[in-house]
């Protein structure tokens, strides 16, 4: 499976040696990030968020001990620290850009239950860090889903075995939003512009909703779904994960590709 960036021509996908990048003028794939030594007890797995140029990923997890943030140009020059810890459990993992791109939404978690866990937003330039929200245990946290501007936070609450319930809170307002009708699976994400928060629901159909807490557009079924910049959706359908579709403004999904035999799609980059 692959990220690809049409921009930049270039393809990055996650697999157990570390995470790739094969570009247009690459005669084969390079390994751009390796993993930490898997001796480590209680390392995190990598993860990474594009840039907004597309030049660039953000990669959680990175570093000899797993407690770095950073940023990886995929021309293979060394990577540069945005954020690292001495504490060896301290862990990050990149979540977003704001809509201007000058600022990076992240998660600071300790793989110690009893500590906490927060996120926070990070100006590359100034190096300056704000906590926007934190929980004094990483247990049982119900880190909300927070939109692209800040302003819209989504939570989800377990209300039996079975049934979860969407509220969304504008933070501007203080205004509470329950989605009705909608029964999450945990899977949820805003769209670029904090128009919408599309959320896979318990029975894998896509639906989109605006902050209001109304329900805008029922997509079909997704595994997995990712948001592209001009607000289009990407859905991986089938266990398999091996079809992607593509939906722009609710309208009916058209079929982007199949991944060769033996690979599946395990994230999509839409700039």
């Amino acid at each position: 499976g692959a990220s690809w960036v049409p921009e930049a021509a270039a393809a990055v996908w996650k697999a157990p040696a570390g995470i790739h990048v094969e570009a247009a003028n690459d005669t084969k794939p390079r390994l751009l990030v390796r993993p930490t030594n898997r001796s480590c007890q209680g390392c995190q797995q990598l993860s990474f968020l594009w840039s907004p140029a597309s030049r660039s990923l953000i990669v959680g997890s990175a570093g000899p001990k797993a407690n770095q943030l950073q940023r990886v140009a995929i021309d293979g020059s060394a990577p540069t620290v945005l954020l690292g810890s001495t504490d060896p459990k301290r862990w990050y993992t990149p979540a977003s850009w704001t809509p201007d791109g000058k600022a990076l939404v992240y998660g600071a978690t300790r793989t110690v239950t009893i500590t906490g866990t927060s996120t926070r937003v990070l100006t590359p330039k100034t190096g300056k860090t704000v906590a926007i929200w934190s929980s004094p245990t990483s247990q049982g946290a119900n880190a909300p889903i927070i939109s692209a501007n800040l302003r819209y936070w989504a939570y989800i609450e377990q209300l039996d075995q079975y049934h979860q319930q969407l509220r969304i809170v504008d933070k501007t307002t203080g205004a509470p939003h329950i989605v009705r009708g909608v029964n999450s699976a945990n899977l949820v994400g805003w769209s670029p512009d904090s128009s919408a928060l599309a959320v896979i629901e318990a029975g894998w159909h896509l639906v989109t909703v605006a902050p209001s807490g109304i329900v805008l557009h029922t997509i079909g079924p997704a595994r997995e779904f990712f948001w592209g910049r001009r607000g289009e959706l990407f859905a991986i359908r089938d266990p398999g994960s091996t079809q992607l579709w593509e939906s722009l403004g609710g309208r009916p999904e058209r079929l982007l590709f199949h991944p060769p035999k033996n690979e599946w799609v395990v994230s999509v980059d839409g700039n």
